[in-house]
């Protein structure tokens, strides 16, 4: 074989090693995909569990519930709406205070109801941001960024 031919075979086999190289390479993720992929998913996840109530800080404070619920209440007592709701306050629930015993069921009644809502909004506030945004992360980033493609779009 003359040098000439085995100088472009030589050639040849580096340009198809070369090629092969450069495609396979063009496959893998890029270090800066990765994490712009992650942080995108936590981003839409956080979005999208907020909007399923994951924010304690949207349940109506104990102190409004028990106020809505108390003054409703009084309204049914007989001539003693006009119980100082100042006085009978939550967890504060004697006739002494209250002023008669209609005023302190409303006030034994509502205190519950009140530390009843909150406590099971707040619960299913947290539990939904303790098993919702995890999930849902988990899920977006074995589907949209270990193949090292681009960030999914935004919700």
């Amino acid at each position: 074989m003359p040098p000439t031919a085995a100088c472009l075979r030589g050639a040849l086999v580096v340009a198809v090693f070369i090629v092969l190289l450069h495609s396979s390479t063009g496959q893998q993720p890029t270090p800066s995909a990765a994490p712009d992929c992650s942080s995108q998913c936590t981003t839409d996840c956080t979005q999208r569990c907020q909007s399923l109530n994951s924010d304690p800080s949207n349940c109506s404070p104990m102190i409004r519930v028990y106020g809505g619920c108390f003054t409703e209440c009084i309204r049914n007592c007989d001539g003693s709406s006009n119980s100082d709701s100042s006085v009978c306050t939550i967890g504060s629930c004697s006739r002494c205070r209250c002023g008669n015993s209609c005023a302190t069921s409303c006030c034994e009644s509502c205190t519950n109801a009140a530390e009843h809502v909150t406590y099971s909004c707040t619960t299913t506030a947290e539990r939904v941001k303790q098993y919702c945004v995890p999930n849902c992360v988990n899920d977006c980033v074995n589907m949209n960024c270990t193949s090292g493609s681009a960030a999914p779009p935004t919700a």
